[in-house]
Order: C-alpha cells, then sequence, then structure tokens
C-alpha cells in the first residue's frame, strides 16, 4: 500500500503514547525531527536528530520525551530507564497502530537475548560504552523485563504506576535511579517487587520450564512445573506463569503462581486434553519451555495407606475420585473411635494426612468411606 508520512508515524505515536503514560511534557513547545547524517537517532528535548523516518526508530526517539528528557537516568548503571522504556513503548505503538507486527517483535527481541545468558540489565562497567549501551541488556532485556512488569500486574495497573512515576515530583524534570521506578510500581500495585527486580535487573541469565502432566478421568489435570536457571546468579525466578490447556476442538488458559520448581498444580479443564503449551503468549523472558504428557493412574477411587507400619503423620492418597465427599474415621483395637474428618474431592487427586499426634503406638484400622462409591477398611500399625 501507499506509504504512510513521517508526520502520520509520529501523530499515532504520539496519541499512544499520552494515553498512555501521560500527557507529552513540552506540549507548550511542539515536537519536531531533525535529518542528520548518523545511524539511529539520538533524543533531545522537544527536538530528535533521526537518519531514516522509519515508524520503530521515530516511535522509540519520540518514547524518550518521557523517559530521557522529562526523567533522565541518575547514572550509566541505570540506562535502561531511558533506552528500555523507549525500546519498550515502540514496541507497545506496534501493539496499538499495527497489531501485526506485535508478536514477531516480541519474538525476535525474545531471541536476541537469550541469545546469550550472562550480562544484567544493570550496567556493571560504566567504563565500557558498548557494555553502557548494550542492544541486548540495557535495550531490550530492560524493554522485556518492562514487559513481565505488565504482565504480572496487569495493564491498568502497570501504566497507572508508569504515570505515577513520570509525575513523581521526586524525578519528574530531574534524574532516577532503578529504585524510583520501583517504589512508583510498589505505591500504585500494593505489591513487593524486591525479588523481582533483584532476580531481572541486578541478575544475568533468566528461567527455563519444563510440565509433566496427565489428566485423570474427571478431566483434571495435573502439572508439576519445573524451572531451571540459565545463570547461577539467580537461583529460582518466582513468576506467575500461563498454562494453555488444549484438547481436539478446545483450549483453556489458567495461571498458576510458580514459587518453586516441582511445584504441582490441579487444574480442572473441563474437557480432554492432549497439549500444555507452557506461557502461549510469552509474557516471560524464556528459552525453552517444554511438556511432557504422562500415563494416568489406572481406575477410579484408587486409594493409598502410608507409611505402614510407620511413626510420623498418616498419609492417605486417592486418585481419580468419582464422589465429592470423603470420610475418614480412625478406630482404635478397642473399637473406639479417634479421629473423623470430611474432606471435599471436587474431582482432583488428593492427599490428605492424619497427624502423628492422634495416633500413638498400637494398632488400629481406618476406615474411608464415599457417599455411594468408595468403601475401605485398612488395618494401620504404629
Amino acid at each position: 500500500g501507499a506509504l504512510i508520512p513521517r508526520e502520520i508515524y509520529c501523530k499515532m505515536a504520539y496519541r499512544t503514547f499520552s494515553k498512555l503514560v501521560g500527557e507529552y511534557p513540552f506540549a507548550a513547545e511542539k515536537y519536531g525531527h531533525t535529518q542528520w547524517g548518523w545511524g539511529g537517532g539520538m533524543e533531545h528535548q522537544t527536538n530528535s536528530f533521526i537518519n531514516s523516518a522509519g515508524p520503530v526508530l521515530m516511535a522509540h526517539e519520540l518514547a524518550h520525551q518521557w523517559f530521557g528528557d522529562l526523567i533522565t537516568c541518575g547514572s550509566w548503571k541505570d540506562i535502561w530507564l531511558n533506552e528500555g522504556f523507549a525500546t519498550y513503548m515502540s514496541m507497545i505503538f506496534n501493539e496499538v497502530d499495527f497489531p501485526s507486527f506485535f508478536r514477531p517483535t516480541l519474538e525476535s527481541t525474545l531471541n536476541q537475548i537469550v541469545s546469550d545468558s550472562t550480562g544484567s540489565v544493570y550496567v556493571d562497567d560504566t567504563t565500557s560504552e558498548s557494555r553502557i549501551f548494550s542492544g541486548r541488556l540495557s535495550y531490550n532485556k530492560g524493554a522485556y523485563v518492562l514487559h513481565m512488569l505488565r504482565g504480572m500486574l496487569g495493564d491498568s495497573t502497570f501504566f497507572r504506576g508508569v504515570r505515577r512515576y513520570t509525575n513523581d515530583a521526586a524525578v519528574k524534570l530531574s534524574f532516577a535511579f532503578t529504585d524510583d521506578l520501583k517504589r512508583n510500581l510498589e505505591l500504585e500495585s500494593g505489591k513487593d517487587l524486591t525479588e523481582f527486580f533483584q532476580n531481572w535487573i541486578y541478575g544475568q541469565g533468566y528461567p527455563n520450564y519444563h510440565a509433566d502432566w496427565y489428566q485423570n478421568s474427571k478431566n483434571w489435570v495435573k502439572v508439576k512445573l519445573k524451572q531451571t536457571t540459565s545463570h547461577p546468579s539467580v537461583a529460582f525466578y518466582k513468576m506467575p506463569v500461563t498454562l494453555l490447556l488444549r484438547g481436539a476442538s478446545q483450549g483453556a488458559s489458567f495461571k498458576v503462581d510458580h514459587q518453586y520448581s516441582g511445584e504441582e498444580f490441579w487444574i480442572n479443564a473441563g474437557f480432554p486434553v492432549d497439549t500444555v503449551i507452557i506461557d502461549p503468549d510469552i509474557w516471560i523472558l524464556s528459552k525453552i519451555k517444554t511438556s511432557t504428557k504422562l500415563t494416568a493412574p489406572a481406575g477410579d477411587n484408587n486409594i493409598k495407606v502410608f507409611p505402614n507400619p510407620g511413626t510420623g503423620p498418616l498419609y492417605i492418597s486417592l486418585s481419580n475420585p468419582t464422589d465429592k465427599t470423603l470420610y475418614l474415621t480412625v478406630f482404635n483395637s478397642l473399637g473406639q473411635k479417634v479421629y473423623t474428618t470430611r474432606k471435599d474431592t471436587p474431582g482432583q487427586d488428593e492427599l490428605f494426612s492424619i497427624p502423628a499426634t492422634v495416633l500413638s503406638k498400637g494398632v488400629y484400622f481406618i476406615e474411608i468411606r464415599s457417599e455411594k462409591s468408595i468403601k475401605l477398611v485398612k488395618k494401620i500399625v504404629r
């Protein structure tokens, strides 16, 4: 189709940025471009120098009016506050105004970042110009950190937090450090982002994921989500992770709060599942995301009581429950009832425990029954 004039690109980005992060800071002075003979561009307050009139470069330099000119990074170590924001805002320009370009841009950015597992967003060597202006770290990984914050906090909270940052009297028309952005996002969201910033800004590398999963006869899916990290500076990334469960003709997404490697989640899919996809919309900076379907335990109402004999807590596992309520009763050798409890079993496999304090040394009988389908009496020795 016909080429869009450069001023139209600029107006589109101007409109999008003003809506999302606040009014253009220098509206009384307007905004312009000056063409220059060097590569790339250079932001100046109200007038950016650019070599070519491409929409991404124009959006990047315009974004610097907020992130670079209205608020300037307080040190070269914090340069990502300028360049990461400008890079991400140019991606958001694509997302809003040219949506078909957004996913490919996000994917290519991710792939460039994970091509190397070393280096932090926070600059560790300010004597090196190439390190300060690292395209992979200061620009792209800085941008992806913002993308992940947006995914964690949600669009509304994230952009309100950014507007709080751009209007913060402590940094507006002045200098900001990484902690200033963190402080504003925390005030807006009510969340403690210390661990996130420590891992993603000051740490190096990224996480990789693998999920082992199976589905029981009630269409509940058990997912064991494992994580490894690409660099020893970060032991684990606590992140919300979206799991897309797909069947032959339908799919559904579920978000889990992943707190440790090997954590298990039960998800009520409601339909037969043949594929589990981790982070389908690439909200997480990760290189490897694989899954393996395992064989589900055979049979309904598969009950195991363990350890027997034993001295600690007593555990009862139930696979493929057919009823919604389970009743557990423990009798001593004289037939006296010493413990009883009721458990809801909505369809997922269950693991119950009976405290060790309930069972002193001796012989007991445990009765497990449901409303209609389950009846088990088992001798246990303590």
